[in-house]
């Protein structure tokens, strides 16, 4: 079996795990696997040596297109490279979500 162990991302590209979509509608209807909409958020779960604004374990929103799957311990990943990732979501000390955008912070540096 083939585990993350196995993979190493090269130069700019990551890994990413895609966020799962809802099972039920804000109704509580229970949508079909055909009808729910793929996300584009998902958790970092490698990253290559070249890779400056992301790190593993980060929430990331990426762009619709421009990545490749992969399938790792029967799951679906995707390797993106680094220029693909939009945002990062970080959380402050009380655990609310806020997005901050991977250029901001190299701007401030």
């Amino acid at each position: 079996m083939t585990t993350m162990n196995h993979f190493q991302p090269l130069a700019d590209r990551t890994i990413i795990k895609r966020d799962a979509p809802d099972d039920t509608s804000e109704g509580g209807i229970l949508i079909p696997d055909g009808a729910k909409e793929k996300l584009q958020t998902g958790i970092v779960m490698a990253i290559g040596p070249e890779v400056k604004d992301v790190s593993v374990g980060d929430r990331i929103i990426f762009q619709a297109y421009g990545f490749t799957p992969i399938e790792v311990d029967k799951q679906e990943m995707l390797v993106i490279c680094e220029e693909e990732i939009m945002i990062r979501i970080k959380q402050d000390e009380q655990g609310n979500k806020k997005a901050d955008s991977p250029e901001s912070d190299s701007e401030e540096g």
